[in-house]
């Protein structure tokens, strides 16, 4: 089974978000955006977007507005 790395870093946000890691969460959208191009147009990116959608906080806009960002770029 491939392991789905968007939504592995999706999760990954979401914990380094939890325990205030902002270093991991800035590493985390980096990794995110750079495979974003390798998942884009598959199940796999619209589920980390579903993830990140669903199991971030509202207030935290950080992985919401790069998701939003890479499909505005494609």
């Amino acid at each position: 089974m491939v392991q789905n790395d968007l939504k592995f870093h999706a999760e990954m946000y979401i914990v380094a978000d939890k325990y205030q890691f902002t270093g991991l969460k800035d590493l985390i959208q980096r990794k995110f955006e750079y495979n974003s191009f390798a998942y884009y147009n598959t199940p796999e990116f619209v589920d980390a977007i579903l993830t990140t959608y669903e199991l971030t906080l509202e207030t935290n806009k950080g992985l919401k507005e790069l998701t939003a960002k890479v499909i505005a770029r494609n």
